[in-house]
């Protein structure tokens, strides 16, 4: 009687761990919204991207590609450089988003900075992931390959409580703005 109830015990704990685990899992990249997939299908959390970071930083250029708005809110530590995908306009009393048409330049200006070129590894973040994404496909069609959309965002980056900072550095812009 004592192992029945022994091996009942064990199958209970055993099940809900199998359980706890089950719901815990993180969504596969199949699962992500079309508006964050990029071409090159190249993915990180905003926790890999730290971890990924910390082992290779030095490797990496890592780049915010919010606008000058957002960017002037914080950013997280280790960014190195910053190339808005878009910029806010204002066109007949209407706030309007265009592209950056020298976003690939400012990328480009980024990496000789750093010492690196366009084999090099490049993490893109943004807020939610959406602009980054497409900010890798632009980067795409100039014909980088190894560029990195962090799919949580600097929204990611705050609620995981990674290092952030508060003060802009006017050093890290690589962009020539558009009138």
């Amino acid at each position: 009687m004592k192992l029945k109830l022994a091996s009942f015990q064990h199958f209970i704990v055993f099940a809900t761990i199998s359980i706890f685990i089950g719901c815990v899992t993180i969504p596969s990249t199949e699962e992500l919204p079309n508006k964050k997939r990029t071409t090159l299908e190249k993915y990180l959390t905003s926790i890999e991207a730290q971890d990924f970071l910390e082992k290779q930083g030095r490797n990496i250029l890592f780049v915010d590609v919010r606008t000058l708005e957002k960017i002037k809110q914080g950013m997280p530590v280790g960014i190195d450089a910053y190339v808005p995908i878009f910029f806010n306009k204002i066109k007949q009393n209407k706030k309007t988003m265009v592209y950056n048409k020298n976003f690939t330049h400012g990328i480009a200006d980024a990496l000789a900075k750093k010492s690196l070129n366009q084999t090099n590894t490049i993490i893109l973040l943004c807020r939610q992931g959406n602009r980054s994404a497409k900010a890798v496909d632009k980067l795409a069609k100039s014909g980088y390959t190894n560029v990195y959309t962090i799919t949580d965002g600097s929204n990611g980056w705050q609620k995981n409580n990674l290092p952030w900072n508060e003060v802009f550095d006017d050093n890290k812009i690589f962009f020539y703005h558009e009138s």
